[in-house]
């Protein structure tokens, strides 16, 4: 399977034990996630939180609470990929990954899809959302200058488009940025682009980081899709944002 995902190729795993099992194997690396424990014999996940910059955003799902696919559920953490879903206690369920400067794309859920109960959120509706993310057309790239940035200084990075189709593709694209205390906010779009077949494009694009902006952690994302709901692909990268300006590569505050 690592010799799938080196190709460039999407794969989905699920399964409550996949982690106990594989977390020590090379092909565990591959989804950006930690591994954190097994969880209960019973009562683990009675509802999924689709997490803010993910493909699952803003759905909900119950779970079949307490029955047999809720026997010892993985739990695990953020290790360089995207965290899908929260149960109710704030353990991670699920994670999404496309690491910058790799072409695979990889989907981990700790529970059963076919667990999942649809209600306002569908399990059709994620299915989407999966083979979009993972089989995409559009492969869109982020590469940040740097990612330590002072206060009122400035963010920098490159960016590129791909079409890997041999027809047209219209898509829509945006960023946003990812806050310290997990606020997602708007950037810039959406904004309609057109590729023809093969074509790709690239660009720089600087942000100014305002002189208050909060001290921490934040994750800056840049999507493709199709409106409302259809993400095509999405890239990401962390930076810090620490105190004071910065001159000749010295913080200008003690």
């Amino acid at each position: 399977m690592t010799s799938f995902l080196d190709d460039g190729c999407g794969l989905y795993i699920e399964g409550n034990d996949f982690g106990m099992h594989h977390h020590a194997c090379s092909l565990y690396g591959y989804f950006g996630c930690a591994y954190l424990g097994d969880g209960n014999n019973y009562y683990n996940v009675a509802r999924l939180d689709g997490q803010a910059g993910s493909l699952a955003e803003g759905m909900v799902f119950h779970m079949l609470y307490g029955q047999e696919p809720d026997i010892f559920p993985d739990e695990i953490g953020n290790a360089g990929g995207a965290l899908l879903f929260l149960s109710q206690d704030g353990i991670g369920r699920g994670v999404q990954h496309s690491p910058l400067g790799y072409e695979y794309r990889a989907i981990h859920l700790t529970v059963p899809f076919g667990a999942l109960i649809d209600e306002e959120s569908t399990k059709s509706q994620l299915m989407a959302r999966y083979v979009d993310f993972l089989w995409s057309t559009i492969h869109v790239g982020v590469d940040p200058d740097t990612t330590l940035i002072p206060q009122g200084g400035i963010l920098e990075y490159d960016w590129s488009l791909v079409n890997n189709s041999g027809v047209p593709q219209s898509v829509w694209a945006r960023s946003r940025v990812r806050l310290p205390g997990g606020t997602v906010l708007p950037l810039l779009g959406p904004v309609p682009v057109t590729l023809g077949p093969g074509q790709q494009v690239s660009g720089h694009r600087v942000h100014g980081v305002p002189a208050n902006a909060p001290i921490g952690e934040y994750v800056y994302i840049v999507e493709v899709g199709v409106p409302p709901d259809s993400l095509i692909d999405q890239a990401r990268f962390a930076f810090s944002v620490e105190s004071g300006m910065r001159v000749d590569g010295a913080s200008g505050s003690d």
